[in-house]
């Protein structure tokens, strides 16, 4: 009964499956679970991604004829509310990944988490840029609903941890160690300071030209890997350690639509045409 008829309900429906099944205290992105003493408590700690439920309802709310808009404002405030409550967790663990189970599982061992002997010894740079993107569209829903975002200032302090987690050496975005070194790890995040308006028209210039198009990188046939092809563990069957992740991809074309990188939009989405019904696929 939460959702009005029409085409989009189910859509809506999905979304709302999402948000009702958040972990109590935020959430974490990717889905993932947190490791308590007796393992991961896959009943009480499953996690949605509030960033993608804020973003679908945005999008989905957008699209919906506006004689049934009224109907998805329910859907809209708890999709606010959830995000709002993602964030405020997220920058209270200051964007380290700490006991999260997906970590643990399939991540431990990639070259950007090695480097500092685990990934909750860093400041993860895709988690700032996911905060970022949930803030931003917090900002779109507080518009809709005609309620104040209450994290915009969250959101100047991401911009200047993010700046400051460029590595000139690199010329890229990477993460960020506790002693306040680079990591120097490239992979996919790079490009998702752009989806979340972190990154200067210069630094965005740079990072797709010389990381993005570059054929020896991420400008695979099928982009975009996960990390690049020149990585001593790229495998690209992988899911982390080159798979492309369709989910990633299309938050990345996202930010370059932001920036104007429009041949580059065209150029990923045609190729990804191709690409559907899979968590991940091999990008050559």
């Amino acid at each position: 009964g939460l959702i009005a008829g029409g085409y989009f309900k189910e859509a809506a429906e999905i979304l709302w499956s999402h948000i009702v099944h958040l972990d109590h205290r935020g959430s974490h992105p990717h889905f993932a679970y947190t490791v308590g003493n007796d393992g991961p408590d896959t009943s009480n700690d499953y996690a949605g991604l509030p960033q993608t439920v804020a973003r679908g309802c945005v999008h989905l709310y957008r699209k919906v004829p506006a004689n049934q808009k009224s109907g998805y404002i329910p859907l809209l405030r708890e999709a606010f509310n959830a995000t709002a409550s993602s964030i405020s967790y997220w920058s209270a663990r200051n964007y380290i990944w700490k006991d999260c189970w997906e970590s643990v599982r399939d991540e431990a061992s990639l070259p950007m988490w090695e480097r500092t002997g685990g990934a909750q010894n860093q400041i993860a740079f895709d988690l700032v840029c996911h905060t970022g993107m949930a803030i931003q569209y917090l900002d779109n829903l507080s518009k809709i609903l005609g309620v104040p975002n209450p994290h915009q200032q969250t959101y100047a302090n991401l911009y200047g941890l993010a700046q400051s987690m460029w590595d000139n050496q690199i010329q890229a975005f990477t993460g960020k160690s506790l002693d306040g070194n680079s990591v120097g790890v490239l992979d996919i995040s790079t490009f998702l300071a752009l989806s979340a308006g972190f990154a200067t028209s210069d630094q965005a210039r740079i990072i797709v030209e010389n990381h993005l198009r570059n054929s020896n990188e991420f400008n695979t046939s099928y982009p975009i890997p996960t990390i690049p092809k020149n990585d001593p563990s790229y495998k690209p069957s992988a899911l982390w350690r080159g798979g492309n992740m369709m989910q990633w991809t299309s938050m990345v074309v996202e930010g370059l639509s932001k920036y104007g990188f429009t041949n580059d939009v065209r150029s990923i989405s045609t190729r990804s045409q191709r690409l559907n019904g899979a968590e991940y696929f091999h990008p050559e």
